[in-house]
């Protein structure tokens, strides 16, 4: 069953070879596609690869069409010390990264779109129809690029228009029953423009985890389509202008979590042979309901045998998770003066979206549950006493509308001579809501809830936060080349940040087995509803100091110091006691060794990092009510060494090997609770600070000390392998690729605990691309996590009421392999 598909590769290879029993024939190619020389403007200069002082590994188009990358998470395999959570949107690099989405706070590593910021990984994983070049640069870039690049940059360069005509037309059919159709055309208008005009349509329809209900799966499933435009412009001689928007569409169904054993199963008694329904013991919201035991019609008990085939991608909900993005358009656009001694360049650009959320809370799947409360002064005996109907349609609800825009100027010399420098201002701003929360249209008593506003869209939690953000920077770097072989660089960046903010709380209570409490026949109470605005100002330095020495015309080293700086941030939404957190200071200390001949690249890093007020929720214990979020810094260390290295064997092979080692780890926080280990019982946790107790003198936490826990996110250990063997034919050439990737055991909470950590797990992907000998069309056949292993970005668990742990997973997509058709005109 594992491997049944697999038979696509020699019935593929069979009849290529079919077409001409002697290879060779065609005229050999001297080198690999992975090993051309890559230029990058990791240093806002075009460069070789190889020759700056700065850890990159580049993903070109040639190069993710030829082994697979398709996306954000591909790249992780082959990037050294990168993590990516799909499900959350979070980039981690040598163990900085984010530690939570809360709204006014910000990622530790940039992305930035054709010079361009933004927030999102998205843009990234767009084809290589559309993106002529990925770069990952790791370590502080906060000198040229600025915002939020504390732990490094994602560096994204679109496809630009072409001084010829040429265009290209893609389809491609999978598995899932997915689909794709993509299309670009290029060329000049006129002697002084050209134009460049990029389109994609994707489908998926079918889920890579099934409801047991009965529903459509979900996970994977899409509706996207991207649209991109380009134009770039000669205004005389020395004046170059280019201008280009896009835009993206969702309608997704992107489920990547499953609740894992142990569950809580429960088997309705009215239906023959029972059903399984996952139902919940959490404590906020509609969950608390369900645990009436025989006050609940129908009755439930505890259904306690396997899911069928202990499938960890099956899932039993009523409401399908749906995200959208509307109203999302881009527009970029670049001035250059070019003076002869320097280039004067303006970048500019504008976004904005509405992105919408919606997911099952309750992880019911039964419609409803009648509950009759106990008899009380308000609620008499029967025959007259009330039956409070619970729906089972509580859903979790997010919403991001957002606007911003940049502006930024560098002058940046072009003369020759030893002393090459660049000087730049920047200028950012940013508009944003986040209405977030649990909601239950569906329930009454929530509506109307006893004593209180009218709450119409029956919310039981309701979160608002509305944030304004300027961001200005003025930066410069001095290369000096003081002989031949060794060059000085040495550069630094002010930056300023402020943020106004707003934020509105509404909670209800809602438990229809405390009916008395407040001496009414509506368990739905208001116990919470404020609001406030804050508003503060940050401001940083950092820099980089380092000197680059070249060996030979193969090869160079490089040792430098970098400082990176991210503002100060708020946690807004919850009226949280300690909502604001300071900016986070990274000190990096590298060096590193860059070897490039014809037929072998290898690369090594070694660095340290002393990472100081790490911006990072904790958990706190209430007497009364949920646990609360409060945002703190920490200390933290992280040192290693990373290795990548392609190697052309012979003409035909060429290996790629890419391999890093971290150890990351806290060296601050005390006090801070476990809400899986409130008490601090767990073998290794070290008791930390004054107990919390209640009113009554009882403990309700004992917190703990956070040093020697590992920061989370981040494998020790990482390594991807890859094999790519071309035969020619005197029609074309077939080029065979695999890939074998292997990711260390990752913690996924604060402590290093068992019960949020994600196991080990490895991939394997295969690629056949067959191209015809006037490269006009390729057929490209793929599989990809082809034993269909169970791989992890991250783990959650929650505590249930039975003492119980219960885990989500955030899975990797299962094994998937499809056909793709490329045509060139």
């Amino acid at each position: 069953m594992k491997t049944r598909h697999l038979g696509v590769w020699p019935l593929a290879c069979g009849g290529l070879l079919a077409m001409n029993g002697v290879a060779g024939a065609q005229e050999s190619k001297p080198h690999s596609v992975l090993l051309e020389e890559v230029i990058v403007t990791a240093q806002k200069r075009s460069e070789n690869l190889q020759d700056i002082p700065v850890a990159v590994t580049a993903f070109t188009a040639d190069m993710r069409d030829l082994i697979g990358v398709e996306t954000v998470q591909d790249m992780t395999l082959f990037t050294p010390g990168l993590t990516y959570n799909s499900s959350l949107d979070r980039l981690n690099l040598r163990g900085v990264g984010r530690y939570t989405n809360d709204f006014g706070s910000d990622p530790g590593v940039a992305v930035y779109n054709d010079g361009f910021y933004t927030s999102s990984t998205t843009s990234g994983s767009k084809s290589s129809m559309f993106n002529e070049r990925v770069e990952v640069l790791r370590g502080p870039q906060g000198t040229l690029f600025g915002r939020n690049a504390v732990g490094g940059a994602m560096n994204i360069v679109s496809r630009r228009p072409t001084d010829v005509f040429e265009a290209e037309l893609r389809a491609g059919v999978g598995n899932y029953d997915a689909w794709k159709a993509e299309g670009t055309a290029s060329g000049p208008i006129n002697d002084y423009m050209r134009l460049r005009v990029s389109a994609g349509n994707y489908i998926q329809e079918k889920g890579y985890f099934r409801n047991m209900q009965g529903g459509p799966g979900e996970g994977g499933v899409e509706d996207r389509q991207d649209y991109d435009v380009s134009v770039e412009v000669d205004i005389g001689e020395k004046v170059d202008l280019y201008m280009r928007w896009y835009r993206g569409v969702w309608d997704l169904s992107g489920r990547s979590t499953a609740s894992q054993a142990p569950y809580d199963y429960y088997r309705e008694a009215t239906v023959p042979g029972g059903r399984a329904s996952l139902v919940p013991t959490a404590s906020l919201g509609p969950s608390a309901t369900f645990n009436a035991g025989d006050n609940l019609i129908p009755a439930v008990q505890q259904y306690t045998e396997q899911l069928p085939g202990n499938d960890r991608r099956l899932y039993n909900t009523n409401i399908p998770s749906r995200q959208t993005l509307t109203g999302s358009d881009t527009y970029i656009m670049h001035l250059t003066w070019h003076t002869g001694w320097a280039d004067v360049k303006y970048i500019g650009g504008y976004s904005d979206y509405v992105y919408n959320s919606i997911t099952d809370y309750d992880r019911a799947a039964r419609d409803f549950y009648d509950y009759i409360p106990p008899a009380s002064a308000v609620n008499p005996p029967t025959p007259s006493a009330r039956t409070v109907r619970i729906w089972g349609h509580a859903a979790t609800a997010y919403k991001e509308i957002k606007e911003y825009y940049s502006n930024e100027i560098n002058l940046t010399s072009t003369h020759d001579g030893p002393l090459q420098w660049i000087f730049g201002l920047y200028q950012f701003h940013e508009d944003s809501e986040q209405p977030s929360g649990v909601l239950n249209a569906m329930q009454p008593e929530l509506r109307a809830p006893f004593g209180s506003a009218p709450n119409p869209e029956g919310w039981y939690y309701y979160a608002d936060g509305v944030l304004d953000m300027d961001s200005y920077a003025a930066f410069t770097q001095f290369d000096w080349q003081f002989t031949d072989s060794l060059k000085a660089v040495i550069g630094a960046r002010y930056s300023e940040d402020e943020k106004k903010g707003y934020e509105h709380h509404r909670q209800i209570f809602w438990n229809p087995t405390n009916l008395t409490a407040f001496g009414t026949v509506n368990p739905a109470v208001q116990i919470v509803n404020a609001e406030r605005n804050v508003e503060n100002k940050w401001s940083g330095w950092s820099g980089t100091a380092g000197i680059d020495w070249t060996i030979s015309d193969d090869l160079m080293s490089y040792a430098k110091y970098s400082r990176g700086w991210k503002g100060g941030a708020f946690s807004l939404g919850t009226i949280a006691a300690d909502y604001e957190v300071e900016p986070e200071t990274l000190n990096a200390y590298e060096i590193g060794v860059k070897f490039g001949s014809d037929t072998l690249v290898t690369n090594v890093a070694a660095f340290y990092y002393d990472y100081k007020n790490l911006q990072s929720p904790i958990s706190v214990v209430q007497e009364t009510g949920p646990n609360v979020n409060l945002y703190t810094n920490l200390d933290a260390e992280s040192m290693g060494f990373e290795v990548e290295t392609t190697w052309q064997v012979f003409d035909p092979l060429t290996l790629m090997l890419s391999y890093a080692y971290i150890d990351a780890e806290f060296k601050s926080g005390c006090g801070v609770s476990d809400n899986l280990d409130l008490l601090a019982q767990h073998p290794d946790a070290v008791p930390c600070g004054p107990p919390r107790l209640n009113s009554n003198g009882t403990v309700l936490s004992q917190g703990q000390a956070l040093e020697g826990n590992k920061l989370p996110a981040q494998p020790e250990n990482k390594v991807a392998f890859n094999a790519n063997y071309r035969i020619d034919f005197a029609i074309g050439s077939l080029n065979l690729s695999g890939t074998y990737a292997w990711r260390d055991e990752v913690q996924s909470g604060l402590f290093t605990r068992e019960y949020r950590m994600a196991p080990a797990f490895d991939q394997v992907d295969l690629r056949a691309t067959w191209t015809d000998v006037k490269e006009r069309y390729e057929v490209i056949f793929y599989g990809r996590n082809v034993t269909d292993e169970y791989g992890l970005d991250g783990v959650t668990a929650d505590r249930q009421d039975d003492g119980t742990i219960l885990q989500t997973w955030s899975l990797t997509p299962p094994r998937t392999y499809g056909v793709e058709f490329q045509y060139r005109f």
